[in-house]
């Protein structure tokens, strides 16, 4: 395995669980999703590489595909799942971009808009065929023994870029916080040890 990584690396989810390994998958952290995701969002965007958008200083190209004179929704949807997509690109995915598409006036915003729809599919950022089971996902809920505790439901994301790392030296942490005790203990943020 070359780029030092792990020839043991094995990701959480169902691929460790089935004993695979993935030793390129160190590389998938959260900043490196990120800049992918805005790295085709900015080259759709700007139609090209340039240091503003998409993938950063010391790129250069210009995106020249263009739809034919005239092409409808489900053209542009149909060429663009074949250029990028091999053509996986399932028939609800390629309806959303098609209607996006005949949706919008300008002929520009109407190619850039499709393009950033197609890089944002799953199967742009795979391989392999993927289906959709039709099933909505079961919420995970945790809840704590205290009789007195309403379930609430709390979701958070909490993406910090640091530009340069995370040194420990360099971290501020708040000690205490105003209005916590009220706010958040008798939830299920007690499971943490408090003290």
């Amino acid at each position: 395995v070359f780029s030092h990584f792990l020839a043991d690396f094995q990701s959480a989810g169902r691929g460790s669980s089935a004993g695979l390994y993935a030793p390129e998958e160190m590389v998938l952290d959260m900043p490196n999703i990120a800049r992918l995701v805005n790295g085709f969002l900015g080259t759709a965007y700007s139609e090209g590489f340039n240091s503003r958008y998409g993938f950063g200083q010391n790129w250069s190209g210009v995106l020249t595909w263009r739809p034919k004179s005239g092409a409808s929704g489900d053209e542009v949807a149909n060429e663009l799942a074949t250029l990028l997509t091999s053509g996986r690109l399932s028939s609800e995915n390629r309806a959303i971009v098609a209607n996006a598409y005949s949706g919008t006036s300008s002929s520009t915003e109407a190619r850039r808009l499709a393009l950033q729809l197609i890089t944002s599919t799953p199967e742009f950022h795979t391989t392999n065929i993927v289906t959709k089971s039709g099933k909505d996902r079961e919420a995970e809920y945790t809840t704590t023994n205290d009789s007195d505790t309403t379930e609430m439901e709390y979701k958070a994301v909490i993406f910090l870029n640091l530009q340069g790392g995370a040194d420990s030296f360099n971290m501020l942490v708040p000690h205490t916080c105003e209005g916590t005790e009220s706010n958040w203990y008798g939830r299920d943020y007690d499971l943490y040890d408090n003290t």
